[in-house]
């Protein structure tokens, strides 16, 4: 196949199509708790450019984007601590469309954290039913639930798509669940006390746990499933939730208190010395914590501050901090805006025309060498792949061109 997809590229190039640098700003969403809202954040400006609503009655929690930035799974509460997932498209939303949301999913109740596995799926921490709801995001349905233990809080994956670990808070643990058949296996880690979050590392061998009431940061070997040590936060502060640097060499810390309870820090930690290097002041209630795709930045949600601090990495200090709404909670980050309705195939930088460059990467991403949210672009299928037919798709826009831009 690559050779044919080869000849295909290499014909393009007697066309000297142009290639392009540019590609779109990520964007950050934050869910804000009691305003039942979700503020989108243009990274680019850093101010909030839309407010996403969710239906009466919802208070947004954990919140995931699908690797081809074009939904997101909004955990939710309602009357009774009764739990949904909100599926709203983000194309729709961000174009001001009142029908953005797609659907409403049951779950159990106390839907916590949320995260969309290697396989596509999405992984919900039901912290009141003591599960894990397992959603098809294709048919936007649970196919599965998962019995763990007792008020599971947060969940990271093994690149290599085989494993998942869940912390559990009250017993401070780590359960690893199989991700091929979806059952828990016999090893259960024991972590420090309140085991709160979990972010495992890019080269897929350390998994690392943010314990709230033991003021440290347990570190893992997910290939052998022991705790190989622990990374002390110094003075009392607790920890709450923990992002990865893209190069997985340092972690990033959201901890509140001691003193004020409510005052708020993030802790960066060397993870190649297993220290902490620095603190960085940020707002009150510290929860949910996320970091640009480049490693240039980190967005740390102030609870009860109503804001969120954008930490200069290269600095280590806030270079501004962005007003949201009330209660927000947690934040994920999306590489590039979702792609439109009259997006063409291939066009990964959205601008009416598909290069060289373009195609090259959706072969690679065809391959399995490189990332569907590198060009989401590529699949407008949504199925999670790219076909030999969207590449033929892609290719013959390069030839012809984008019909979108044509109508323009």
């Amino acid at each position: 196949m690559r050779a044919h997809l080869d000849s295909l590229v290499t014909s393009l190039l007697l066309l000297h199509i142009p290639a392009l640098a540019a590609s779109a700003q990520p964007l950050a969403y934050v869910t804000n708790t009691n305003s039942g809202t979700v503020s989108v954040i243009d990274t680019a400006a850093n101010t909030v450019a839309h407010t996403i609503p969710l239906p009466s009655g919802r208070f947004p929690q954990g919140i995931a984007i699908t690797a081809d930035n074009r939904f997101a799974y909004v955990t939710a509460l309602g009357q009774s601590d009764t739990g949904t997932v909100v599926v709203i498209d983000l194309a729709q939303a961000l174009s001001g469309a009142s029908d953005a949301v797609v659907t409403t999913i049951p779950v159990g109740k106390g839907p916590d954290r949320i995260a969309i596995g290697p396989d596509g799926a999405a992984y919900v921490m039901n912290a009141l039913w003591d599960t894990v709801s397992i959603i098809d995001t294709r048919a936007n349905a649970v196919t599965t639930t998962v019995r763990v233990g007792f008020g599971p809080s947060a969940i990271a994956f093994t690149a290599d798509g085989l494993y998942a670990f869940i912390t559990i808070p009250s017993v401070g643990s780590v359960e690893v669940l199989n991700l091929q058949n979806h059952k828990p296996i016999p090893t259960v880690l024991g972590v420090g006390s309140g085991a709160h979050d979990i972010a495992t590392s890019p080269d897929d061998v350390h998994a690392y746990v943010a314990n709230a009431d033991s003021a440290n940061v347990s570190v893992l070997n997910t290939r052998r499933r022991t705790v190989t040590g622990a990374i002390a936060i110094p003075g009392g502060a607790s920890p709450q939730d923990i992002a990865l640097s893209p190069d997985g060499a340092s972690a990033y810390v959201t901890c509140v208190g001691p003193s004020p309870s409510t005052a708020g820090t993030v802790a960066v930690l060397s993870l190649k010395q297993n220290l902490l290097t620095t603190t960085v002041p940020v707002g009150d209630g510290p929860e949910g914590i996320a970091v640009t795709p480049d490693g240039t930045f980190a967005y740390a949600v102030n609870s009860l501050s109503d804001s969120v601090s954008v930490i200069d990495l290269a600095a280590d200090a806030v270079a501004t901090t962005i007003p949201v709404g009330v209660n927000p909670l947690s934040v994920a980050i999306a590489r590039a805006a979702p792609p439109t309705a009259q997006t063409c195939v291939g066009d990964c930088d959205q601008n009416g025309r598909v290069t060289v460059d373009e195609l090259l990467l959706g072969i690679d991403i065809a391959l399995g060498n490189a990332q569907l949210d590198a060009c989401p672009e590529l699949d407008p299928g949504g199925n999670g792949v790219v076909t030999l037919s969207e590449l033929l798709t892609a290719v013959n826009n390069a030839l012809n061109g984008c019909a979108s831009a044509q109508q323009r």
